[in-house]
């Protein structure tokens, strides 16, 4: 199979999917990363093959705080969720991945929690996706506040808006250990318990760690 991992940047977001995503690789599927520029060497020097999509940190990080008339009304944790996630990096993801999912076609996509343009374009595109968490669960009051900020851009690609923002698809891959889960997952989505793995990185530990 082709498998896409689509993710937004930061190293929290990255880091979860990687130990599946060697795993795939190792079993003979044919592995991509859809990510900002600024992963790419990374991501390649892993073997993986790679697609620039969506904004790098940097600029992630100033849109995160421009002022938003509509999210005045939220508390502080979902504007900057809304703000950074459905407003700040979903449209150029989107756009992105279109062109990603054109050139590449990938079989199955595979994002993260914060991705939320993976879905719209897998979507319009009739591939299957799966969610991989990075934790416990985002509260369900994240998705259902961005659901007017990220609606707009399922009607563009021709797909009706799906509950949650669509990230929830027929398979929830889960890392959170059970005794600290949060919410529960919609039932209409099975959930396949991952164990949390280390990445494989070739880095030495840093001399101060021995300290």
């Amino acid at each position: 199979m082709r498998i896409l991992f689509s993710c937004t940047s930061g190293d929290g977001h990255l880091h979860p999917m990687l130990p599946l995503a060697h795993a795939l690789r190792s079993a003979g599927h044919e592995v991509a990363f859809a990510m900002a520029a600024e992963y790419g060497s990374r991501l390649k020097a892993a073997g993986f093959t790679f697609f620039a999509a969506g904004i790098g940190g940097e600029e992630l990080n100033r849109r995160t705080f421009e002022p938003h008339s509509e999210l005045v009304e939220f508390p502080l944790e979902l504007q900057v969720f809304v703000g950074r996630f459905a407003l700040g990096d979903a449209p150029d993801r989107v756009d992105d991945l279109r062109g990603v999912f054109d050139g590449w076609r990938p079989d199955l996509v595979v994002s993260e929690p914060c991705d939320l343009a993976a879905p719209v374009v897998a979507a319009a595109a009739a591939i299957p996706a799966v969610l991989h968490s990075f934790g416990r669960p985002l509260p369900d009051a994240h998705y259902e506040a961005a659901m007017p900020s990220v609606d707009p851009l399922w009607r563009t690609a021709g797909v009706e808006p799906a509950p949650l923002c669509g990230v929830y698809g027929p398979v929830y891959i889960d890392i959170c250990p059970p005794g600290l889960g949060g919410e529960a997952i919609t039932e209409m989505t099975k959930v396949l318990r991952l164990r949390p793995t280390a990445p494989q990185d070739p880095r030495e530990a840093p001399a101060w760690l021995s300290a």
